[in-house]
C-alpha cells in the first residue's frame, strides 16, 4: 500500500518495547546482550528498508544498528503492521574475555573483553573494528528509526555499566517512560 507523506507522518505510530536480555542463557556463558524490539502500530503503509540507528544522549552521537533476523543481521528491514516485532541488538558485556558473533557461521566473532560495555552497532557485528565502548556509569540512549524522509525516535533507554570488575547483574537498560 502506497500512502502520501503527510498520511504517514501522521497515522503511523513505532512502538518500541522494553530492553530485553537477548543472551540465552542456554549457552552458559557469561554475557549479558541488551536488545530493543520494534514494531509499527498503523495501517496506513508498509515502512520498507528502514534503517536504525542508537543515539547516544547528550551529545548525540549516533551509531547505525543493525536489525536481527533469522537470516543474521542486516542493515535494513521492512516493519509491517501486524508482523512480529523486530529486534535491534544494542550492547553486549561479559564477565570474562569473549568472542562473540550476531550470526555463527555466516558472520565473524568480534572480541568482547571482560568488564567492558561493547555497543554492537555496524562496525562491531560487520567490520569488527572501531568499537564503541561506554565507560562505567549511567549512560541515556534512544533508537532512531528511519524510513526515506521520517524520523521515529524511542523514549529514552537510560543504561547502567558497572566498573569492569562488577558482575553482569549490574549492567541493566530499561527504558525511561
Amino acid at each position: 500500500m502506497i500512502a502520501a507523506p503527510c498520511v504517514i507522518r501522521k497515522l503511523t505510530k513505532m512502538q518500541f518495547g522494553p530492553a530485553i536480555q537477548g543472551a540465552s542463557p542456554e549457552a552458559d556463558l557469561p554475557l549479558s546482550w541488551w536488545h530493543v524490539s520494534v514494531s509499527v502500530h498503523s495501517r496506513v503503509a508498509d515502512l520498507k528498508d528502514c534503517r536504525v540507528w542508537l543515539r547516544i544522549m547528550p551529545r548525540g552521537t549516533e551509531l547505525q544498528m543493525v536489525w536481527a533476523g533469522h537470516g543474521g543481521p542486516s542493515l535494513e528491514k521492512a516493519l509491517r503492521f501486524g508482523d512480529e516485532s523486530q529486534i535491534v541488538p544494542v550492547v553486549a558485556r561479559a564477565e570474562k574475555d569473549l568472542w562473540q558473533t550476531a550470526n555463527f557461521p555466516s558472520l565473524p566473532h568480534f572480541p568482547l573483553p571482560a568488564g567492558v560495555a561493547r555497543v554492537t552497532d555496524v562496525q562491531a557485528i560487520y567490520h569488527r573494528q572501531n568499537f564503541v565502548d561506554l565507560p562505567p556509569g549511567e549512560h541515556h540512549l534512544c533508537l532512531v528509526v528511519r524510513y526515506g524522509q521520517f524520523e521515529f525516535s524511542s523514549p529514552v533507554y537510560r543504561l547502567q555499566v558497572p566498573n569492569p570488575t562488577v558482575g553482569n547483574g549490574h549492567f541493566i537498560l530499561t527504558r525511561t517512560e
